[in-house]
């Protein structure tokens, strides 16, 4: 009996110094994205196995509720939250110098962008941004391609001539649509569905699940399968929360990341189809744009962007990764 008692005692003292069993410690995940998507059933992942095999506990805040990826991203940098998931936005905002990662038709396929953010290509981005900002990328989650919506029919860049559009507060796409033929306008991710609705903007370009979840169709007639850029969400975590942990911890939130992203991967894949006829069953209208069009007359300012705006650099490793 007495050496059960001191079993127990022995244990207790163990969970009670080793922080990963021990108290709980608080994670506030931030994202601009919708519940029920891809992304967010991969944080739901997240957060059960983290919680299931150590103290901390997750509170996972959705659809923007912490602001937009500005504000998720600010709040990393200065310490204020511990973990975000979001687009390319830390290169947006604060190293746009790297952005060519998602240049419109730059890379060819999925596989050639995982190439680049699994090898030295994302190593070298990662970094970048890390030095630069505090803000740490742990892993990259499949975004799928991106689509146009609008309420006219676009079949080739003539179309777009004077056409409202919202875009990311970003230069680089900003200018690539103007020169498409549109008029971009900068609005912020929460604010897409008033815009749309209120007229502000007649169209948008998303990936299908952020068309789909935010129910944008209610607003918009027409989908394009431009494909223009093939994107990714990003992990992040404040590399100041980071240091504050020791390496049980960080292995087993490594872990949990790299098991939710592995479940996000296959339910991306396994919703575009499935979302794709979802959006024309709520009524809107399939369009198959010439891509080629498009393409041309990207490809007229390419190397006049990547020598303006971008660092070489990650444009050879780019060039690097593909298949």
């Amino acid at each position: 009996m007495k050496k059960l008692f001191y079993l127990i005692v022995i244990l207790v003292l163990i969970l009670s110094i080793n922080p990963i069993f021990g108290a709980a410690q608080n994670i506030r995940l931030a994202t601009i994205m919708a519940s029920g998507s891809a992304i967010h059933e991969a944080i739901l992942l997240f957060k059960d196995e983290l919680e299931a095999n150590t103290g901390f506990k997750v509170q996972i805040f959705a659809d923007g509720t912490l602001g937009g990826e500005r504000d998720n991203l600010e709040s990393l940098s200065a310490g204020t939250l511990e973990m975000s998931v979001c687009g390319v936005a830390d290169a947006v905002f604060y190293a746009p110098e790297t952005y060519v990662v998602e240049l419109p038709y730059l890379f060819e396929s999925r596989e050639h962008n995982r190439n680049f953010w699994n090898g030295p290509g994302g190593e070298y981005e990662n970094n970048y941004i890390l030095e630069r900002t505090g803000i740490r990328t742990l892993a990259v989650l499949d975004r799928g391609p991106r689509y146009l919506t609008a309420n006219r029919k676009v079949l080739e860049p003539s179309d777009l001539k004077g056409m409202a559009m919202r875009l990311p507060e970003n230069a680089v796409w900003q200018r690539v649509w103007q020169h498409l033929g549109a008029s971009p306008q900068g609005i912020a991710y929460p604010e897409i569905f008033g815009a749309l609705q209120l007229g502000v903007v007649e169209g948008q370009e998303n990936p299908l699940q952020d068309i789909y979840n935010n129910r944008w169709f209610e607003v918009q007639d027409y989908l394009m399968a431009t494909k223009h850029v093939i994107s990714v969400f990003k992990w992040h975590v404040s590399d100041k929360f980071w240091k504050t942990l020791n390496a049980d911890q960080q292995n087993a939130i490594q872990q949990a990341i790299d098991k939710a992203v592995e479940f996000g991967n296959i339910l991306t894949a396994q919703s575009e189809d499935r979302i794709l006829v979802n959006l024309q069953r709520e009524g809107m209208i399939l369009v198959q744009p010439d891509v080629a069009q498009f393409q041309a007359k990207v490809a007229e300012i390419r190397d006049e962007l990547v020598k303006e705006f971008f660092v070489r650099e990650v444009y050879d490793l780019i060039e690097a990764a593909r298949p």
